[in-house]
């Protein structure tokens, strides 16, 4: 019975990703290069996840067993994209705004911590 509560376990975690955001924001200079740090909830097993505060959840776009792509938005207007490297840590969430210039990229490092829970749901 240990072994199958290790298993459920090993598949729910949080994630606390720190790195640098990288902004051609004009209007703001000072956000061309800030430190960010980012929680993630996971459920592997229902392929759920959260960031923040989770007030809400939503399906991971992939998982493979190397990467786990949380979100990915690919249309006409926006590409945005959340991917953790499983084996090093390493994290990338990007935001382009197409016909602009306007790009952020946030990069770094992701360590695996307790998992803190999803919002209940209310039916």
């Amino acid at each position: 019975m240990g072994v199958v509560i290790a298993i459920v376990t090993a598949a729910t975690f949080n994630l606390v990703c720190v790195g640098t955001r990288y902004s051609s924001d004009k209007f703001d200079p000072d956000a061309s290069k800030k430190p960010v740090e980012l929680i993630a909830r996971v459920d592997l097993d229902q392929k759920r996840w959260c960031a923040g505060d989770c007030n809400a959840t939503a399906p991971i776009h992939r998982v493979s067993d190397t990467e786990i792509v949380f979100d990915y938005v690919d249309t006409q207007i926006l590409l945005k994209s959340f991917v953790v490297n499983r084996e090093s840590g390493a994290f990338e969430q990007k935001t382009h705004t197409r016909g602009t210039k306007w790009v952020q990229i946030i990069t770094g490092q992701c360590e695996r911590a307790n998992f803190s829970g999803f919002p209940k749901r209310k039916f």
